[in-house]
């Protein structure tokens, strides 16, 4: 359902910054009406400000925290006031938090996959009934390369985000030859405030891991999505890693990775 100048409208979430904020650029360069959502009301009207500013867009920014299941219901509440359906969801909002399972405060690793797992879960099962009506429309998933691997000392991240890679490409194989796409992409270490958030400074990974920026990854996203690919890993090096970890003993990639992301204060 187009909006009331015409044009399909996309849902971003986590778009305050970041991936999301690029999505939402490549997303408005498509013609889309573009519905931004993130907990801070500030952050988005400021990218809803640049993006009227820079690309003549339609923005709508409605702040949402969607790790509570009520605001995920006030999200939709305003949409249908508004007249809106979502054509294209973009699920990006996500964090993560490095350090010992058993150190970082149980309740915000409660918190992590309520928000990975759980809001995108919601978000894609309310919205995604509409799409195949239409047949379609379609869903992107942002999840991780960590989605491939386990992860010491972000032990619940990497495993939420396994859960993504895992759930999406489930959908995508029931949705296969219908008109509705679902893909799951899964950037590796990316420049943005997701190492602050999660305690990663200092780090190997971010000592040692090439990056990419948010800009170059989301046009990567955009571009797979619209070639109907079901798995988008940006990045040559990232690709190949995601291809070859499956041929790596676990006990040498565990011991890698543990070293990667080890706590600069030590153990």
């Amino acid at each position: 359902m187009a909006d009331h100048d015409g044009r399909p409208v996309a849902l971003i979430t986590g778009a305050s910054g970041g991936i999301g904020e690029k999505l939402a650029y490549e997303a408005a360069r498509s013609g889309y009406t573009v519905v931004l959502t993130a907990r801070s009301e500030p952050e988005l009207n400021r990218v809803a400000g640049v993006m009227t500013t820079k690309l003549a867009a339609t923005t709508i920014p409605i702040a949402a925290d969607l790790s509570d299941p009520a605001s995920i219901d006030d999200l939709q509440s305003e949409l249908k006031r508004r007249g809106l359906q979502v054509d294209v969801l973009v699920n990006n909002a996500g964090f993560g938090m490095n350090g010992a399972a058993t150190d970082i405060d149980r309740r915000q690793q409660a918190n992590m996959i309520d928000l990975n797992v759980r809001g995108l879960t919601d978000m894609t099962l309310r919205f995604l009934p509409y799409m195949q009506s239409r047949d379609a429309g379609g869903v992107i998933n942002v999840a991780s390369l960590a989605a491939f691997m386990p992860g010491p000392y972000m032990a619940v991240y990497y495993a939420t985000k396994a859960y993504v890679l895992s759930f999406s490409r489930a959908l995508a194989s029931e949705l296969e030859g219908s008109g509705v796409k679902v893909c799951v992409a899964c950037p590796g270490v990316v420049d943005t405030r997701f190492q602050e958030r999660a305690k990663m400074q200092g780090t190997m990974v971010t000592k040692t891991t090439p990056s990419m920026s948010a800009e170059e990854v989301a046009e990567a996203i955009w571009t797979g999505f619209q070639a109907k690919n079901q798995v988008i890993v940006p990045g040559i090096s990232n690709w190949m890693l995601s291809k070859l970890v499956k041929f790596i003993p676990g006990g040498i990639m565990m011991k890698m990775i543990k070293r990667l992301h080890a706590p600069v204060d030590g153990e």
